[in-house]
């Protein structure tokens, strides 16, 4: 998986994100773009059953995301694949690609 590919499917925008990280404070608001975690889904699992996703990054933290989170999105956005932010293409400092769930309002 490339952020080339990832460009081919929808482009979304969630805007108003914040990052809260343990032992880094909060920053932002941020506008997130990318691809909809659940358009990637659709497009690789075809017809298969799935249930839930687990999204792990490089440094190994991880996080698992049941259909229904994807399906029924929260008010604030779609779960995201973002691979652009505040409209700049993200660099390796912010990770290329950072799963972004608007939902989720606990440290990471």
């Amino acid at each position: 998986m490339t952020v080339e590919t990832l460009t081919m499917l929808p482009h979304v925008t969630v805007p108003n994100c914040y990052i809260v990280s343990t032992g880094h404070g909060t920053s932002g608001p941020f506008a997130f773009s990318g691809a909809r975690l659940l358009d990637l889904i659709d497009h690789h699992a075809e017809d298969q059953p799935w249930s839930q996703a687990e999204a792990i990054s490089a440094d190994g933290f991880g996080n698992r995301i049941v259909a229904d989170e994807l399906r029924n999105p929260d008010p604030a956005g779609p779960i995201l694949l973002a691979y652009g932010i505040d409209g700049r293409a993200m660099t390796r400092a912010h990770g290329l690609v950072r799963l972004v769930v608007p939902s989720e309002r606990d440290d990471a």
